[in-house]
């Protein structure tokens, strides 16, 4: 988890490099629902003016090989709201592929909560997530 976390940092912090008016944050889960899916540790990169996001996590280290573009669907002045898709994610019990896992993400701007929930092609359950937050830069 050390690791992953430096990767993670340096990663993020190269993202907010890439524009100078991106807020970087460091997100710790502490909560989880029963089916997984949410990573321990979560970086987004958020720029507003360029209505642009990054995420970097476990799962997009895993399967995408890093850090992935995000989708900013929201920006006001409470939340800001990002969604993801990660591409053939294999499970860690079966060894199935799974086709997408869309993430959403709602970041609350006052207590920098955030919260998280997933959506795997072909199952029934929504895994979800709560964590604390940091700015970073």
């Amino acid at each position: 988890m050390r690791i992953f976390k430096s990767v993670c940092l340096s990663m993020a912090v190269c993202l907010a490099a890439a524009s100078a008016n991106a807020d970087v944050y460091q997100c710790d889960r502490i909560k989880m629902g029963r089916d997984g899916w949410i990573s321990e540790v979560i970086f987004f990169s958020i720029d507003e003016a360029s209505n642009s996001a990054a995420i970097h996590d476990a799962y997009t280290e895993a399967f995408h090989g890093g850090a992935m573009k995000a989708q900013l669907a929201e920006a006001t002045a409470k939340r800001f709201r990002v969604k993801w898709t990660v591409r053939n994610v294999k499970t860690s019990n079966t060894g199935a592929i799974i086709p997408r896992v869309r993430y959403s993400a709602v970041l609350d701007r006052k207590t920098l909560k955030l919260f998280i929930n997933a959506t795997l092609s072909g199952a029934d359950n929504r895994p979800w997530g709560e964590a604390q937050c940091k700015v970073l830069k």
